[in-house]
Formats: C-alpha cells, structure tokens, sequence
C-alpha cells in the first residue's frame, strides 16, 4: 500500500514505495524516470475540471494555489488561468519558484516580466487576502542544493 496523503499515488510516491522496501535505481529518481520512459507512453488520464480538483483538495482539508503560473503564460495566459482559479475556488498562486531551473528553465527576462504581471493581476482575482506561495518541485533529493540556490537568486 502507497500512503501519499493523496488520494492517487503520482511517480514519486511510487518512486518512495519502491526505496522503502530495498528496490533503488542507478542515479536515483532521474533512473527511475528513465526507467520508466522505457515502458513506453502512459496511457492516457482522464483529468478532472479545475473546479473538482480544487474541491476534492479544499474537502481534504488541503489549500488550492495555483502551481508555477509562469509555465502556463503563453499557452493560456496569466489573466485567464487566475480568473479560472479564483472561481473554482483557488485560495492564491505559488508566486515564488526556481523558474530558471533544469531543461523546461525559462530565461530571467520572462520570469521578471511574468511576475510583474502577476504582481498586478493577483490583488485583482484574489482581492481577500490571497495566499502566496512558494515552491521547489523537488522530487530528487540529489536537486534539492541546486534548486533551492535558484530560489535564492
């Protein structure tokens, strides 16, 4: 049995499962991706509607922000996904995150453009005391130094 404090298991708890009772990877959690890239495609997930999300977590007892909004500021829009956080219910964004980090790192200049726009777009759609976030990511612990000096930048 996995307890992820979740209700659906993702790879790194599987990844956590599989240490505790002696199975390791060569090069750690990065093995075990590739590990699994060699089994091909997942098949595909049914996702459910933000708004249930947000539900199932604030339900739990857990709090809903909106994760790493600067990934989805092309593809959506910032003013977009935070209105359609803020009614689903959303409690804020993760407005700190090592945004130039590892292989999806976007360049400085984005990420200053980014959260000044979110600087103006948050009291906005979270007028009430927005909660503000900050997040790491890190499933490796062999990443955590590195990621968090990029916080720190």
């Amino acid at each position: 049995v996995i307890h992820c404090g979740t209700r659906v298991p993702i790879k790194v708890h599987l990844y956590r499962a599989l240490l505790a009772v002696g199975v390791s990877f060569e090069g750690g959690y990065k093995g075990y991706k590739a590990a699994l890239a060699e089994l091909g495609d997942a098949p595909p997930v049914a996702k459910p509607p933000l708004d249930q999300v947000v539900a199932l977590v604030r339900e739990a007892g857990g709090t809903a922000v909106l994760a790493h909004p600067l990934y989805y500021r092309e593809k959506i829009g910032l003013e977009p996904l935070l209105r359609a956080g803020a009614a689903a219910g959303c409690q804020g964004v993760e407005l700190v995150y090592p945004y130039r980090f590892g292989a999806k790192g976007l360049e400085p200049a984005i990420v200053r453009a980014g959260l000044a726009e979110l600087e103006q777009l948050v009291p906005r759609f979270f007028p009430d005391d927005p909660l503000l976030t900050r997040g790491t990511d890190m499933h490796d612990p062999a990443e955590w130094s590195a990621r968090l000096d990029e916080l720190g930048r």
